[in-house]
């Protein structure tokens, strides 16, 4: 498993970055509390049932011929990128059906990941590597700047443009390359290699299926506590829950601001309650 130039170069700069860093106190401190937040026991159970299900997909694939060892680092990058944003994204955003999809698979199937892919079949020299990553990631981290205030809104098109030069140029790149290769660049183990983070996102999806129903359950029981001092009471809401909503997440999400408009008190006012989460179809969520 070798390191591309690109690799090597996104490596060094992170290392740079990193030594830069821990000579700042407060950087130093900074990135030991982010550690400190990342070793919680619930995210760190997370993160290894993410990787537990991302290893069974693999063992799927390398059984029915579509994984080999030459995908290792492939499939790692795409785990530790791709796989760990779209689980942050459904954790943070109480969607509906249709958004968790379009936001959570739609960004694994789209154009520009299979671009991205092709870009990365030719990388350039390690010296303009070097100058390429940086910039690149200044760019990228400015375009977020400018997405908090639009008054920014200029400086974020100009930004863009220079992105999209940058990109268009590592294309015409990785174009002028494959015509000598073309033959070669049509092999099966090419073709499953550039399918195989889009394979990878349509197995994923399950996954961020469960990620959902558990951030949504966790969310109510959590706020619950606040609201209701009896345990028993609690013990019923949470089995009426899991019995009228099951999987479905988004009627979790549904319910909760039912129950702080009407604040149900009984055990029939509170399964009233959860059928209208049910069956009360608002903003097209079926």
């Amino acid at each position: 498993m070798m390191l591309d130039n690109r690799e090597i170069s996104l490596l060094f700069w992170l290392a740079v970055v990193l030594a830069w860093g821990c000579t700042h106190r407060q950087i130093r401190e900074g990135l030991i509390n982010l550690l400190a937040s990342a070793l919680k026991p619930k995210l760190v159970i997370g993160f290894v049932m993410m990787l537990a299900y991302i290893t069974s997909c693999v063992l799927f694939l390398w059984l029915n011929g579509v994984w080999d060892s030459s995908n290792l680092k492939a499939t790692i990058i795409w785990s530790l990128t791709a796989a760990a944003l779209m689980v942050g994204k459904v954790i943070s955003n109480d969607a509906t059906p249709t958004k968790f999809f379009g936001s959570a698979v739609w960004g694994g199937l789209k154009l520009s990941v299979v671009l991205e892919f092709v870009v990365q079949l030719y990388v350039f020299p390690l010296v303009v590597e070097l100058f390429v990553v940086p910039i690149a990631a200044l760019i990228g981290a400015m375009i977020a700047v400018c997405e908090t205030d639009e008054k920014f809104a200029p400086v974020k098109r100009l930004l863009n443009g220079v992105l999209s030069i940058l990109g268009f140029t590592m294309i015409a790149y990785a174009a002028y390359r494959l015509p000598p290769e073309f033959s070669n660049f049509w092999q099966w183990s090419t073709v499953l290699s550039f399918s195989l983070p889009i394979v990878l996102t349509v197995l994923f999806i399950p996954f961020l299926w469960l990620v959902a129903v558990a951030v949504a359950y966790e969310n109510v029981f959590c706020r619950l506590q606040f609201f209701m001092t009896d345990s028993k009471m609690q013990r019923f809401v949470r089995r009426q829950m899991y019995w009228n909503f099951g999987m479905r997440f988004y009627e979790v999400n549904r319910w909760w601001p039912i129950y702080m408009q009407e604040r149900p008190q009984t055990k029939e006012a509170f399964k009233q309650s959860m059928v209208r989460a049910r069956f009360e179809k608002e903003n097209g969520n079926l």
